[in-house]
């Protein structure tokens, strides 16, 4: 079984059209590229297999994410999962790790291609390991848990203090030695069960305003973004025009996707088990 799956990040090219880029095309050279580069890696995946024994656990992870919308109440994962896999004579030949939470270290002012934290607990991960040890990350359900900047201010494009690579860095080393720490713990089996099934089904869109009403709010808040005073831009009341600018034209767009779907979302779900893991 074969399954391809997105991961999420806020430092690469645009892959998919959504409310933030819906009338700009992709790079039609560069998403050919990326298409051949995942099949070539589940072919060499597949000539290259090897019998394994496989593990699974979890680690705490304190201080890392945060609720970027009710930082006092909101959830936030405070736990990392991990997929241990060994060779047969029980040295590491892979490891990934599920934590959610948004790689939003860098901001609106880095057009550089990264892997933001994660990149750093992969890298800090095989470096430990050793044994030329592969390491995965996956974002897991990251909703409103971010490393708690403010997604406001990214919206609208303002880049805040402290959001260098260093900084991603830190954050991601520190959950790299959590999940080291539980790794040696984690027993592996060569008879670990191992799943797949998949189900076909749709979700039932947002119940929006009708796409005419959401199309003259768009208009009208676009207006009242231009006529912003310079002197004024900073603000409280401005930074507040700005993000609804911002989700209007978001709701206008999404709600235009949903007219064509007929507000059905088709959706397929695939369900993967590894041991007492369920993805």
């Amino acid at each position: 079984n074969i399954v391809i799956a997105a991961t999420h990040t806020h430092s690469g090219p645009e892959t998919i059209r959504t409310f933030f880029n819906a009338d700009v095309a992709l790079d039609a050279n560069y998403m050919t590229r990326l298409a051949s580069a995942i099949t070539q890696s589940g072919v060499e995946a597949w000539q290259t297999r090897t019998s394994a024994r496989v593990g699974v656990g979890l680690c705490k992870v304190a201080d890392l994410g945060a609720n970027r919308r009710h930082p006092d109440h909101g959830a936030v994962d405070r736990e990392a999962a991990i997929i241990r896999v060994d060779y047969q004579d029980a040295s590491p030949m892979a490891v990934a790790v599920v934590y959610g939470c948004h790689p939003t270290v860098l901001g609106v002012g880095n057009l550089q291609i990264t892997g933001d934290f994660p990149a750093a607990v992969v890298e800090t991960l095989e470096k430990q390991l050793g044994t030329g040890a592969s390491a995965l990350f996956f974002n897991g359900a990251e909703g409103d848990v971010s490393i708690g900047r403010s997604s406001m201010l990214s919206a609208i494009g303002v880049q805040t203090p402290g959001r260098t690579f260093e900084g991603a860095w830190e954050l991601g080393e520190r959950l790299a030695m959590a999940v080291l720490r539980a790794f040696p713990a984690i027993p592996t089996s060569d008879a670990t069960v191992i799943k797949v099934a998949q189900h076909e089904g749709s979700l039932e869109g947002e119940n929006f305003p009708s796409v005419s009403e959401l199309q003259q709010a768009a208009k009208e808040a676009g207006k009242r973004a231009k006529h912003i005073a310079d002197a004024d831009r900073g603000t409280h009341a401005a930074t507040n025009i700005l993000v609804e600018e911002v989700y209007a034209e978001a709701r206008y767009n999404n709600a235009r996707e949903l007219e064509k779907l007929k507000n059905v979302i088709p959706m397929t779900m695939n369900g993967i088990r590894i041991g007492e893991a369920m993805f």
